[in-house]
């Protein structure tokens, strides 16, 4: 056995420095590289930008090494050697030295002076309204008042030479004018390629700087990002359309309004705006992350955090829609929706209190069984019911129906029908309403087919006095006579499908009381009373 001071530990000591030097490899990498992808992302953009300047660059050399540009510049170059050589002559430089010696002197001998003394004056002026404000002399005042004219007379003074200065002045311009435009042009032909030229020096000369980017949005206390591998969001031209290197679009609209520095992106496009090790992450697109990135036209469902109204709001087109959807097709009828639906007597469809004296049995099975057979456009959905359930539900409507005996079908001769017609016409019927087939969406209902619908009886009850069967209806007054009413109803009977056939068979099941039981068990399952009024389901 070796003796303690015999025994060797430089194995051990090389394999714990080889461990340590991994370790510290592995941290630099892990600190410069997978913590920080954002560094990639920025790099690259300053190479895109820079490569986008080269080929304008490259670009406006190319468009200056045509032929036919290169022809004019070279004509521009004689001309303006010529122009200089005209210039330098003796008998014009003679005259210009003269001009130029008159604006010299008449700047040094008269116009400075007058300068240097209404500045003087000015102040002077100052000085004694100061002292005059402190101790209200009279003597004060007088001198400010001579003071006042002074600089009055100095100000026509020097109106008046300037005057003077700007005719020798344009006489100076005068001599060398031919040479100033022909160096103008010369330089528009390379003033593109200086300005990409300097742009390119500036970005490769200096490192990008690449660094986080954050913004604290302190309202909602979140710390935003998202501009850190971002870099050329709100930069007003994309060096690529490929993200993460594009500019933002319809840019004038969206950050215009909100600028990233106050409102960063969290706000519009949710995700995990803290998140920078990677794209998933910051995106949100990771497990258990209730609030994923939003994306393309979805973003806009993010306008009504802040925007109270966004109907008709520029850039929320898309959410305007869903919005106005929303309620025309009355969704919020059986989903409860901050918003919609606050007025709990304001129903969304016809009430069905009265519906026993308004239609016929078979009417109302028939519109059960396909509300979109009849009208195309309602907003009313198909439930695909079984022939039975929906005579059940037709029954119960009918049985917990009241009014009045609708009566027997009438015949109207064509006098009475051409009355009415009249009176439709007259009374501005079609300003609400469309009596042509799904001919879109207006402010009444249809009347298209209305004679397969509704009962004369009703119409005519309707017409004299709405809101005594609708309470809640948008339908005005028209305070039409009986007599006229009568004939009005009468025409609107006649508005049917050309193959349409009244059915004469009695609907014996619409009574039945057992049927009845079924319809209000089913009325309940599929929610009915969520858009209609419907006796026996008010406390629903």
């Amino acid at each position: 056995m070796k003796k303690l001071e015999e025994i060797s530990y430089a194995g051990r000591y090389a394999l714990l420095s080889f461990i340590l030097v991994l370790t510290m490899v592995c941290a630099i990498w892990n600190e410069l590289i997978v913590k920080r992808p954002w560094k990639f992302f920025q790099s690259r953009f300053h190479e895109l930008e820079l490569e986008k300047i080269k080929d304008r660059y490259d670009g406006a050399v190319k468009e200056l090494e045509e032929p036919e540009a290169q022809k004019k510049y070279a004509e521009l170059k004689l001309k303006l050697e010529e122009a200089k050589e005209n210039f330098e002559r003796p008998v014009i430089q003679e005259e210009y030295q003269k001009a130029l010696e008159k604006l010299q002197k008449l700047d040094k001998e008269e116009l400075s002076p007058l300068k240097f003394e209404a500045i003087i004056t000015r102040n002077k002026l100052q000085e004694e309204a100061y002292t005059y404000g402190k101790y209200k002399k009279e003597k004060t005042l007088e001198t400010i008042n001579k003071l006042e004219e002074r600089k009055k007379e100095l100000a026509k003074e020097i109106q008046r030479i300037e005057g003077k200065r700007a005719v020798y002045k344009k006489r100076v311009y005068a001599f060398k004018s031919k040479i100033t435009h022909y160096e103008e042009e010369l330089a528009s032909y390379t003033s593109k390629i200086n300005e990409y030229k300097s742009m390119m020096d500036k970005l490769a000369s200096k490192r990008p700087g690449l660094q986080g980017y954050q913004v604290h949005l302190e309202e909602i206390n979140e710390a935003d990002r998202c501009m850190s591998c971002h870099p050329g969001i709100d930069k007003s031209e994309s060096v690529s359309e490929e993200q993460p290197y594009s500019s933002h679009p319809r840019r004038d609209v969206y950050l215009g309004n909100h600028p990233p520095d106050k409102f960063g992106c969290v706000l519009c496009h949710e995700g995990q705006a803290q998140a920078t090790t990677s794209p998933e992450k910051a995106h949100g697109e990771v497990e258990f992350w209730l609030r994923p990135m939003l994306k393309g036209k979805m973003i806009q469902s993010s306008c009504v955090t802040c925007h109270k109204n966004v109907v008709g709001l520029e850039g929320a087109e898309k959410i305007s829609e869903g919005l106005k959807l929303y309620g025309e097709l009355g969704c919020y009828g059986c989903h409860q929706t901050k918003g919609f639906g606050d007025d709990k007597f304001m129903m969304i469809a016809p009430s069905l209190t009265g519906i026993g004296s308004k239609v016929n049995a078979y009417w109302l099975y028939e519109w059960l069984m396909g509300p979109k057979n009849f009208r195309a456009s309602t907003r009313m959905p198909d439930f695909i019911l079984e022939e039975d359930d929906a005579k059940a539900i037709a029954s119960y409507l009918w049985q917990n129906s009241e009014g009045f005996d609708a009566g027997e079908v009438e015949e109207f001769d064509d006098e009475t029908i051409d009355e009415g017609a009249y009176i439709f016409e007259s009374v501005g019927c079609l300003a609400c309403h469309s009596d042509v087939a799904e001919d879109g969406m207006v402010h009444g209902p249809n009347l298209a087919r209305i004679g397969e619908k509704v009962n004369f009886e009703y119409l005519v009850s309707w017409l004299l006095d709405p809101k005594s069967l609708q309470p809640k209806t948008s339908m005005p007054d028209f305070r039409l006579d009986e007599e006229n009413a009568r004939m009005l109803a009468a025409f609107l009977t006649t508005l049917k499908s050309k193959d349409y056939e009244p059915v004469t068979e009695e609907a014996e099941w619409i009574n039945d009381e057992d049927m009845a039981k079924k319809g209000k068990d089913l009325i309940v399952r599929y929610g009915c009373f969520s858009c209609h009024e419907i006796r026996g389901m008010e406390e629903r």
